[in-house]
């Protein structure tokens, strides 16, 4: 089967794994376009499966890091579409006028940044060691599916609520390991929610703070920010009408707007998306 190789790129956490990613063919993005809505993550991790085309540098993409996946999928959608740039509409705080300026996708990735140092940190609660690693894969399609259960429900709902504290727990679940653990995955998992239910709220509230602060020095990949659950990507943009006046901007970023498949939808979600000031 013939293919087009797009360039190859290095992971944000680990600049020293190299992935190479072939275009994807007619059959697949059909495929790609076949999925639920809200499955994105699921689809991310097949495409990264079936698009590597170089086994020498295969990476297992459940493995790999939320950010690398992010920087991954808009990296093959930014060599691959025609029209490599995005509009990001806003109110400029400088000027007071509205924006409209054209983002270039090459740009975006030249703001991504590599880790410092390793991606996992070992920190200590209660006399129990722990290593932290950022959420991979793995726990970003669980933690799609809990999303999906809790969306099931109207807001403010019990099982909403109850959802929604479980998605929280879940991601400081995902991102332990006990030091020196050699069980599989899933033990793991068992073994950590369980020393976490257990904990007094005082105690869990104090973990959660020392694996936020630890995953915080690990970041990488693109410049994002989360609020209320919604992921924005940040750019830098210069103001219109007052010259070296930069802003930064965010617009939402979703993982499944950079995949293959219906292409027209796809554009149609990204042409949706406004800029909003980063605010930070």
């Amino acid at each position: 089967m013939s293919y087009s190789k797009i360039p190859s790129f290095t992971l944000p956490s680990d600049p020293s794994k190299e992935m190479q990613l072939r275009q994807a063919n007619v059959r697949e993005c059909e495929a790609y376009a076949g999925y639920d809505d809200g499955v994105e993550e699921v689809v991310a991790t097949q495409l990264l499966e079936d698009l590597q085309c170089d086994p020498a540098k295969y990476i297992d993409p459940n493995l790999m890091t939320a950010d690398d996946r992010r920087y991954a999928a808009l990296w093959y959608h930014a060599s691959t579409v025609t029209d490599p740039t995005i509009h990001v509409p806003f109110q400029c705080p400088v000027c007071g006028e509205e924006h409209n300026p054209l983002i270039n996708y090459a740009d975006l990735m030249r703001g991504a940044r590599d880790i410092t140092g390793k991606p996992e940190r070992e920190i200590e609660h209660n006399g129990t060691r722990w290593i932290v690693r950022p959420l991979n894969g793995y726990a970003m399609a669980e933690l799609e599916e809990l999303r999906l259960q809790r969306d099931g429900h109207p807001p403010g709902s019990a099982e909403y609520n109850a959802s929604a504290i479980i998605i929280e727990r879940h991601k400081i679940v995902a991102a332990l390991t006990p030091a020196g653990f050699d069980g599989s995955r899933d033990e793991c998992g068992e073994q950590v929610q369980e020393t976490i239910l257990n904990m007094p709220q005082i105690s869990y509230e104090q973990l959660r703070d020392q694996v936020n602060n630890a995953q915080q020095e690990m970041t990488h990949g693109l410049e994002t920010v989360e609020e209320a659950g919604q992921l924005f990507l940040i750019v830098n943009t210069p103001c219109t009408k007052e010259a070296g006046q930069n802003v930064r901007v965010r617009f939402p970023f979703r993982v499944g707007h950079y995949i293959p498949g219906d292409l027209s939808r796809r554009l149609a979600n990204l042409d949706k998306q406004s800029g909003h000031l980063a605010g930070r």
